[in-house]
């Protein structure tokens, strides 16, 4: 993306922080903007301006090249040092003008509001939208088709903000509609939004059904997702010979680090835990290694429990070595925590 192509595009964007909330009641929205860039840490920063009588807004922001996205804004002007273009959307058209030479620039913008997209958003459920709300849907390329598919797709009772959170989410009808299918429950536009943030797609739905976790809400889906529970975690504990685990104790076994190398490691040695008994073992630090260490010991068949009880008060292969050395062998399981305990041997 050329400098001037980001530069046109950010001219817009301030104009919109600056101006959307501010300048009600009228039929034009104006305002001023600068912007500079600086090459060393390859940002722009913008400055954007309005006065009205007994008040002045301002807005500044320096904003990345590599997190900025195209808009293929003012095409034709992208050579020229003079900016003067037209960017139209479906709730109005900004008139952009100025200057900028690569690094720097300055000018003015204008706002003109569409009414038929008024009169048309009024038939859709939206009526008498303010000067903010029409700015918001130039700004953020609200038409009124985005509008009639979320209704075609069950979001019939939108605020203008939910409609405006969606579009930022870059949330789609066909996404809503797909999601709808495959989440128990429909989810509502808040639960859709939750899942477009962590990246909760049809795909990933679909590959944990293909597993057996099914049906899932959305909050288990978000859940799973925070978590980084994916088809292949599934797939290695199902090698493993862990199915059916339910939402909870998939989350838990993720949070603590159960992985299925650690659960094929303890299946090595005979242990085959359940899910809970796994996350104990896990919380406690019970390695393979430490299992493998009281076994050579001669103490197999620990139960978890047990394992935990030594683990939690130091009883380890090398103790119960110390303990023979010293004459004391073959000392039962219950017996070792409370020498341990006891400072043995003396």
């Amino acid at each position: 993306m050329t400098r001037r192509k980001t530069f046109l595009a950010l001219v817009v964007l301030a104009a919109g922080a600056s101006l959307g909330s501010r300048l009600l009641g009228q039929d034009v929205v104006k305002g001023e903007w600068t912007v500079r860039y600086n090459p060393d840490r390859d940002t722009f920063h913008m400055e954007a301006r309005v006065h009205r009588p007994g008040m002045d807004s301002n807005w500044s922001e320096s904003i990345s090249l590599s997190d900025f996205r195209a808009r293929n804004l003012c095409a034709d002007q992208l050579g020229a040092s003079s900016v003067h273009c037209e960017v139209r959307r479906d709730a109005g058209t900004f008139t952009v003008t100025g200057s900028f030479d690569g690094t720097k620039g300055a000018g003015t913008i204008e706002f003109s509001p569409n009414a038929e997209f008024g009169q048309a958003m009024a038939g859709l459920g939206f009526p008498n939208l303010s000067l903010d709300q029409y700015f918001s849907a130039a700004m953020h390329n609200i038409d009124r088709g985005y509008v009639r598919g979320m209704r075609d797709a069950g979001f019939r009772s939108l605020s203008f903000s939910q409609l405006v959170e969606l579009r930022v989410h870059g949330i789609t009808p066909e996404y809503v509609k797909t999601m709808e299918g495959l989440v128990a429950g429909p989810p509502d536009a808040q639960e859709i939004v939750e899942l477009r943030i962590h990246d909760v797609d049809p795909e990933y739905v679909e590959a944990l059904h293909a597993r057996g976790v099914n049906p899932l809400t959305s909050h288990e889906l978000v859940d799973l997702r925070i978590h980084d529970v994916s088809p292949e975690f599934l797939g290695a504990m199902h090698d493993a010979g862990y199915d059916g685990l339910d939402t909870h104790q998939l989350v838990d076994l993720r949070i603590h680090d159960v992985k299925p190398d650690y659960v094929r490691g303890l299946k090595s040695l005979g242990m085959t835990p359940t899910a809970s008994q796994l996350v104990d073992l896990r919380i406690h630090d019970v390695t393979v290694d430490f299992v493998k260490g009281m076994k050579d010991a001669g103490y197999d068949h620990l139960t978890p429990g047990q394992l935990i009880d030594l683990r939690i008060h130091g009883v380890d292969g090398a103790y119960v070595g110390e303990l023979a050395r010293a004459g004391y062998k073959n000392v039962p399981v219950g017996q070792l925590v409370d020498m341990r305990i006891h400072g043995y041997p003396r």
